[in-house]
């Protein structure tokens, strides 16, 4: 690239390059925090005290180090329960958007390469899902079966494939009759060849900008169902269900629910800040 195009370029990556890097601290951070929280935290996430209730945070009146960001109303500390519910929401989140992705990437892919009775279909299921509220199928399944980690990640990889079957499916018409899948037609490669090498590795840039914004919709969606009781069941230290067991004290003691909401507030907009930082340096349009 020469010299004056790289220099008419940098202005518009410039944006993108500041979002991506500071989408990618926050993620990046957020996750180390998470991988390395039994050496960080110092305490059992489960671990009760009953003698050291609601405890402040260091910076408050009566908080002090041994509970940096201090003990909810059964006397665990927060900041274990804190960093191990970091684990819960990026696996959450990413297990989501995996099963999600692979559902929505094959029936988009399918109907826009293969069209006609196919596409019909896949139409069909589309229109069929958006009809459905998440929020509430999500409840009602998770009110059914039972509330699990594992029930709750299926739910919703089950409710929030629609986006990547949408654009799955129109970038795979736009490139289908191209000239690089026709060269493949004529070289004799079998359909499944030249999905998985032609379609597929084309769309990919789509489906990656897609796929961040799924991640923060799962981990704010777990939070909803962990808030009103049929999320990730206790004891594990989900953020929302945090939220939902501090809700009793909040008049009292507002940082109980105001440290997970912040951190997943911190989560969330980073992960929205990679994905609009991907979108901007891939040049990916979102019409």
């Amino acid at each position: 690239m020469s010299a004056p195009i790289r220099r008419r370029l940098w202005p518009a990556l410039l944006p993108a390059r500041l979002e991506l890097l500071l989408g990618g601290l926050i993620v990046g951070g957020i996750a180390v925090l998470a991988l390395l929280a039994p050496q960080i935290a110092g305490h059992d996430p489960f671990a009760q005290d009953l003698t050291q209730r609601l405890v402040p945070p260091f910076w408050m009146e009566g908080g002090g180090t041994r509970h940096l960001l201090g003990t909810d109303q059964l006397g665990r500390d927060y900041l274990a329960r804190l960093l191990y519910g970091a684990r819960i929401s990026l696996l959450i989140g990413l297990g989501t958007t995996l099963a999600s992705g692979l559902i929505g990437t094959a029936l988009g892919v399918a109907g826009g390469f293969f069209g006609g009775r196919v596409d019909d279909a896949v139409l069909f299921l589309i229109t069929a899902r958006l009809s459905l509220p998440a929020v509430l199928v999500a409840l009602a399944v998770v009110g059914l079966v039972g509330s699990s980690l594992t029930v709750v990640v299926t739910t919703l990889g089950l409710l929030l494939w629609d986006r990547f079957a949408v654009v799955a499916r129109t970038t795979t018409m736009q490139i289908r009759h191209l000239d690089y899948v026709d060269a493949a037609r004529a070289a004799g490669c079998s359909t499944g060849w030249i999905l998985l090498r032609e379609i597929l590795p084309n769309i990919a840039e789509h489906l990656l900008v897609i796929a961040t914004l799924e991640v923060a919709l799962a981990i704010l969606l777990e939070a909803v169902l962990s808030f009103l009781g049929l999320g990730v069941p206790p004891p594990l230290p989900s953020w929302g269900l945090m939220i939902s067991e501090g809700k009793n004290f909040m008049f009292f003691s507002a940082w109980i629910i105001a440290i997970p909401g912040l951190a997943m507030m911190v989560l969330v907009l980073g992960i929205n800040l990679l994905g609009d930082g991907l979108r901007q340096a891939l040049g990916v349009e979102t019409r």
